[in-house]
């Protein structure tokens, strides 16, 4: 086991460093899956997927892992009508949406082209939208595909995928760069116009990676972004609301500190965010130092982050009612943050 708690010392920033500082920041079992991108959890298993578009499953009674090859080069999982896991993913060619709860049956074939990069999978109910380096494409009705070229300046990629279609016709996606920032776009649906959703008097494109990106449960119209940094003993995080041009942060807090650390240092450090799930009546958050339930907008439940275990390869914890939170150093590629922690709301 990993304790849930050890001492952190800032690098750059002696007798400065965080009193509660995470569990993340130790190397992990050498076979353990780590630079995972996004976990999900649908019929027993947990679903990782890795860096490279590899998918993997462990199986939560057998705790056996095991990688799913025949998928293709997977590229997002999203959730789609009635619970189904759905993986978009480019295999022998072809960008396809495969149906997890069909033995990966493909669900629909999407009319990309060779000389774009698949990003992410947008769902609204049985309607899915697929964003390219190049373009958006939206299913208007099954096996019939509306492609509109991206108008606007946008630097599209991201460590981890994240991306939530909201009812007002609007695919939101997130960028997490690490240390060199990221950004919350806006894209169109409709017509394939990008702009940025947040004005940066509340999101710096150069200081905040957006980690994760969830639909509202409380306003289909509207959007929870989650902001997350760890730089060199420094911290950076908070969830921002979008509703059109209605811009709230309903989550901000100050990093918990070392007794005698001087105010400065406090105002310059905030809670980083790392994870979203929505949840029954809320939506659930993951930080370095725990794991918050929001019911709409309040936080009402308060978990302290749980020892993690080695399970079958996943270095994961399974304490929380209804969750499961997995360790990941994929933030570790561009910022020097240690691991991070990732959440999946397990089936209810």
């Amino acid at each position: 086991m990993i304790p849930a708690m050890s001492v952190l010392v800032a690098v750059l920033l002696p007798g400065l460093a965080l009193s509660s500082p995470p569990p993340f920041n130790q190397p992990a079992y050498p076979d353990t899956l780590r630079r995972v991108i996004k976990v999900m959890a649908s019929s027993g298993y947990l679903w990782l997927l890795g860096e490279e578009g590899a998918l993997y499953h462990l199986d939560l009674s057998s705790r056996q892992l095991s990688r799913d090859s025949a998928l293709g080069k997977v590229a997002d999982l999203a959730t789609g009508s009635g619970g189904r896991l759905l993986a978009l993913t480019v295999r022998a060619g072809r960008t396809l949406i495969l149906d997890e709860r069909d033995n990966w049956k493909t669900a629909a074939v999407v009319p990309t082209t060779p000389a774009e990069t698949v990003l992410v999978l947008g769902v609204l109910g049985p309607r899915r939208a697929v964003l390219t380096t190049a373009a958006v494409l939206v299913e208007v009705r099954e096996g019939d595909w509306r492609r509109r070229a991206l108008q606007g300046n946008s630097r599209l990629g991201s460590l981890q995928p994240s991306a939530v279609w909201s009812s007002d016709g609007s695919l939101y996606v997130g960028q997490d760069f690490g240390e060199f920032g990221g950004n919350l776009w806006r894209i169109s649906l409709g017509t394939g116009r990008v702009t940025e959703a947040v004005g940066r008097k509340t999101l710096d494109p150069g200081m905040d990676p957006v980690t994760a990106v969830i639909r509202d449960p409380s306003d289909g119209r509207c959007v929870l972004a989650a902001v997350g940094l760890l730089h060199m003993g420094m911290a950076v995080g908070r969830i921002i609301r979008v509703c059109g041009d209605s811009i709230s942060v309903p989550f901000q807090e100050p990093c918990p500190l070392e007794p005698g650390a001087s105010r400065a240092f406090q105002r310059m450090c905030s809670v980083p965010v790392f994870g979203l799930a929505e949840g029954k009546d809320g939506f659930w958050a993951v930080t370095p130092f725990g794991v918050l339930r929001f019911d709409r907008r309040s936080i009402c439940e308060r978990h302290p982050m749980p020892k993690l275990d080695d399970v079958g390869g996943v270095l994961m914890s399974r304490e929380v009612p209804g969750l499961l939170l997995v360790a990941t150093d994929i933030n570790w590629k561009a910022s020097v943050s240690g691991l991070t922690p990732l959440i999946a709301v397990v089936d209810q």
